[in-house]
């Protein structure tokens, strides 16, 4: 038989023991590695010895046991780890994001009571040019009755002092220098003529001349004194000329009079009183130009710090989206999470601070504008507004507009909302939306992809501006992807097939954006539809768009 092999023998000196208190507290310090979790060690027998010192079956069962119960424990402290890593990085999004929704509606509300500032304000400087205009008008009047009355010193008051102009008619239509011959004042004439400079042949209420209402009072002094200053006897009112109205006396002084020194007075009165608006137009443009200067000056700073607005929300989104990959990544250290929201609170801090100094911009840009408007005798409404339309009818302006809002006009709608309702409601609908602050969707190829399925498939292409209205940036990505797009886009001639075609590029379109799938009827349902929640309106917007305004 056999012989069975003899036990292996214990090397020399070898002694089974317990480990030592020492040895007991060094081992039961587990390694932590960068993930946080202590490797598996392998354990000791109740002797103390190894079991990779142990043989035959037991010690295969052991060792099979061991490997199914540390690799349980293990893969379950991983998930734990694992579980607590999303649940923190849960709680840092949700966190990030009930800040984002707080400041958004804090943003809205901003919106809101800027709007009312705003709405404020120009109510405020319509009421003071009405004002100052009622002024004037009471100034008139004054002037008118100092004029009916003779007294002289009254009238160098008012216009040298009071600024009163004799140029302007009262509310029944007469300039002052008509009121004067009613009652036949000598003295007032000739201060009205020969000081302020007023018109001799000045028409007022029913066609009348300051002659003809002398002739028509039969103020003979006062004929000779507007004769003698270049009013022209043969201007006729009503039909008639001063000398059917006047008396005998008056028909004498009329009938002699020689009628080439009027013509000789008048002409003198013509280059008198087109070297005076000549200056007074001078004076008005030179106004106007310092205005308009300024405003080009504050467009200017306005557009570099808009752009700068851009980039930073720009990276704000972009730094957003690497913290959510970083922290949903079991693989990154905590560090590397930490830094990635770092980034996020660092590119929010350019947005929050960029954001103030554009909205101060913002407000004395439009300031600057009313002013200019106020000064070229404008409708504040017509420069600064757009049209008001019910946040109810937003849906039939973009894809019907039945009231037409635009659709006669020849020209894309620009919709302003400072509420932020419009690109909400939009974002959502059956529309191709881009997001103009994000990289992405901003890639000449992405925007060209979006422009194509608009025209394929017959919808609007919304693209948000947010609060950043720059018409330039539109201008810039567009034309970066066929020279001179954007100018085709505005006169929508991109709807024609010989131009959209031009923006196909196969293979890589894929087959749903071949030539056979587009439809010229489709392409003539595609729209352009411009949001912004901007509150000052850039007016280089009302020359290429319509300017729509959503009510508050």
């Amino acid at each position: 038989m056999p012989q069975k092999a003899p036990p292996a023998k214990k090397a020399a000196g070898a002694k089974s023991r317990s480990p030592s208190p020492a040895t007991r507290g060094a081992a039961g310090k587990k390694s932590v590695g960068s993930s946080g979790i202590a490797p598996p060690s392998a354990p000791a027998t109740k002797n103390g010895s190894s079991l990779s010192a142990r043989g035959g079956g037991e010690s295969v069962a052991a060792i099979q046991t061991f490997t199914t119960e540390t690799a349980l424990a293990f893969l379950q402290a991983v998930g734990r780890a694992y579980i607590s890593r999303v649940i923190h990085g849960t709680d840092n999004l949700k966190h990030l994001a009930k800040k984002m929704e707080k400041e958004t509606e804090e943003r809205m509300f901003a919106h809101s009571r800027k709007e009312r500032q705003r709405r404020e304000k120009q109510r405020q400087l319509e009421k003071d040019a009405e004002s100052k205009a009622q002024q004037k008008r009471r100034l008139v009047e004054a002037l008118c009755v100092a004029s009916f009355e003779g007294d002289v010193k009254e009238m160098q008051r008012l216009i040298e002092q009071e600024r009163a102009d004799a140029f302007t008619k009262d509310n029944q239509g007469n300039f002052p220098i008509g009121e004067r011959p009613v009652n036949g004042q000598v003295g007032a004439i000739e201060y009205l003529i020969d000081r302020a400079g007023a018109d001799p042949n000045a028409r007022g209420e029913y066609d009348r001349t300051p002659l003809w209402r002398a002739a028509f009072n039969s103020h003979t002094d006062a004929i000779r004194a507007l004769l003698a200053r270049g009013a022209d006897p043969r201007l006729r009112a009503q039909g008639q000329e001063p000398v059917e109205l006047c008396s005998a006396e008056g028909k004498a002084v009329i009938t002699s009079w020689d009628l080439k020194k009027t013509d000789e007075l008048l002409t003198k009165q013509q280059t008198m009183f087109a070297e005076r608006d000549r200056v007074r137009k001078a004076e008005a443009q030179a106004v106007s130009d310092t205005l308009t200067s300024s405003a080009g000056d504050l467009k200017t700073k306005l557009d570099v710090k808009q752009k700068e607005l851009l980039h930073h929300k720009q990276e704000f989104e972009k730094r957003i989206v690497e913290y959510d990959i970083v922290n949903n990544d079991p693989t990154k250290a905590a560090e590397l999470i930490k830094v990635a929201l770092d980034c996020v609170k660092v590119a929010e801090n350019d947005v929050t601070k960029t954001s103030e100094i554009v909205a101060a911009l913002q407000e004395e840009y439009f300031a600057l504008r009313t002013q200019i408007a106020l000064h070229n005798h404008q409708e504040l409404g017509d420069v600064i507004e757009g049209t008001e339309f019910p946040f109810k009818k937003l849906a039939d302006v973009v894809f019907e507009d039945k009231d037409n809002f635009w659709k006669s006009s020849g020209k894309w709608p620009v919709i302003f909302d400072p509420s932020s309702r419009a690109r909400t409601f939009l974002k959502y609908r059956n529309v191709i939306f881009v997001d103009t602050f994000s990289p992405k969707q901003m890639e000449p190829d992405s925007l060209r992809r979006s422009l194509l399925g608009a025209l394929r498939y017959g919808k609007p292409l919304v693209l948000d501006l947010r609060d950043v209205p720059m018409l330039s940036l539109l201008e810039e990505k567009f034309n970066a992807i066929l020279p001179n797009l954007f100018q085709e886009v505005l006169s929508k001639n991109f709807q024609e097939k010989e131009v959209f075609l031009k923006l196909l590029r196969q293979p890589q379109d894929g087959p749903e954006l071949v030539e056979e799938k587009f439809s010229s009827v489709m392409a003539k349902e595609a729209k352009i539809v411009v949001v912004s929640e901007a509150i000052g309106v850039d007016e280089a917007f009302g020359a290429r768009f319509v300017m729509l305004r959503v009510e508050d």
